[in-house]
């Protein structure tokens, strides 16, 4: 990755794989709730790595209404879409079109968008991948 030039699908990919490396159970103070166990966390972990798709843009629809594009890394067997926008560096949640079975989560995990697709709405949950696929 250059500095200042737009990401490519790979230059994404490696932030993907990157955080994944970096993943890993550190139950600490501060937690809300009781902590999981790190064989949930190994499970989840591994829900994550068959959630991945290849990097795709796809439009989203911020809380404010303005529509950005920003690249589908993940979508959830629940429907959710975990995208990457990188303008802030971050990893944020989205609900795909206009609820369940409307947009990125629909169809074969291609990473492919419907040229008419309602943009998923972002929810208010962003920070690094991993944390964002578990704060689902």
């Amino acid at each position: 990755m250059s500095a200042g030039a737009p990401l490519t699908a790979t230059d994404v990919a490696e932030v993907v794989a990157a955080e994944l490396t970096g993943a890993r159970y550190v139950p600490g103070p501060g937690l809300l709730g009781a902590p999981w166990h790190a064989e949930r966390f190994d499970a989840e972990l591994a829900e994550l790595h068959a959630a991945l798709v290849p990097p795709v843009l796809l439009p989203f629809r911020g809380p404010d209404g303005a529509v950005a594009v920003h690249w589908c890394v993940a979508r959830t067997r629940e429907g959710a879409v975990i995208f990457f926008d990188a303008a802030r560096g971050e990893f944020g949640l989205a609900w795909p079109g206009d609820g369940p079975g409307d947009g990125p989560g629909d169809g074969p995990d291609d990473g492919a968008a419907a040229p008419a697709e309602a943009p998923a709405e972002e929810l208010d949950l962003r920070g690094g991948l991993v944390d964002v696929f578990l704060g689902r």
